[in-house]
């Protein structure tokens, strides 16, 4: 599994419950307020299951 599938796994799986705030994704990494990912992890009009896979698949989300 590649690194965007499990963040889709984990989304989905996180997705089931209560979103997570979007400042709650923009902690998740080291993601500049300003930056471009920032501003699609605030967009209500992604569903918040996409928003948390694009926190955990972004650039700035290193897996440990």
């Amino acid at each position: 599994m590649n690194r965007a599938e499990q963040a889709g796994v984990v989304a989905a799986a996180a997705g089931s419950s209560s979103p997570p705030a979007p400042s709650d994704l923009i902690e998740v990494a080291p993601i500049p307020t300003s930056s471009r990912l920032a501003g699609m992890l605030r967009d209500p009009d992604i569903p918040p299951p996409e928003r948390i896979a694009l926190a955990l698949g972004g650039p700035a989300f290193q897996w440990r």
